[in-house]
């Protein structure tokens, strides 16, 4: 009996040490495969950009989807756009329109996940294709907060004046949080008040509040002052972002 405990005891051992070795050399091997897989992911990412740098001197040879996939070379793409001259981002939009990139970009807006929808409208915005900015239009009524965030962030930065009611009917429809419809509307900063002005008598809280701050940045002060001075039914303390996922956006 004692000898078959001693057995069953040793075996127990023998399992856990097996177990216990087994483990570590999983840990190695997940270890080396994890510093592999960086180093090929850098490596991908900076034969991708040398090849958009190329394209922006109009020159390199087209995308390889075997070296990084559409979405990898979108970011890529879209964070190197954002730093070029406007001349070399023309040259480098005509270079990915030729590598198919923008094919790919177009069908994204369509896509049921939002970021690769946002991803797609952000791509056709920074390179100027046409109704890239009626694709962030219709992006303020996405399902997605952080989707409707960025369409107006982005025409906040490439809108127009035109754009400015667009903002204003989101906010009005509660699909915009006042905070980041208001940074929209600040940085296409009509030079017409008119629509502002009009604002300021909306039903929406929200919407005038978004009126009075831009018009207090256009020079007409005494509007909104007026328009701040009349703010009666607007609860301060709710003054937050019910759509938290949208302000982060």
């Amino acid at each position: 009996m004692v000898e078959f405990v001693d057995e069953v005891g040793a075996a127990v051992q023998w399992f856990y040490w097996s177990l216990l070795a087994a483990v570590l050399i999983l840990l190695v091997v997940l270890s080396i495969w994890t510093h592999a897989s960086a180093r090929a992911r850098k490596e991908r990412k900076e034969r991708v950009l040398d090849a958009l740098i190329d394209g922006s001197e109009g020159v390199g040879p087209t995308l390889d989807r075997g070296k990084a996939t559409w979405e990898e070379t979108a970011d890529v793409a879209i964070g190197l756009l954002t730093n070029l001259t406007v001349a070399d981002r023309r040259v480098l939009s005509i270079w990915l329109e030729t590598s198919l990139l923008l094919g790919m970009a177009i069908k994204w807006t369509t896509s049921p996940k939002p970021a690769m929808r946002l991803r797609g409208a952000t791509l056709l915005v920074l390179t100027e294709r046409p109704r890239a900015l009626s694709v962030l239009v219709s992006q303020l009524e996405d399902p997605h907060p952080r989707v409707r965030s960025g369409a107006a962030r982005l025409l906040g930065y490439f809108g127009n004046e035109d754009n400015v009611a667009d903002v204003f009917r989101a906010i009005e429809a509660e699909l915009l949080p006042p905070s980041v419809g208001a940074m929209a509307v600040l940085r296409i900063l009509p030079q017409d008040s008119t629509l502002l002005e009009e604002k300021m008598v909306s039903e929406s809280p929200a919407v005038r509040r978004v009126a009075a701050m831009v018009l207090e940045h256009t020079g007409s002060q005494e509007p909104a002052t007026a328009a701040y001075a009349g703010f009666t039914d607007y609860d301060d303390e709710d003054d937050t972002d019910t759509d938290t996922e949208g302000a982060r956006a």
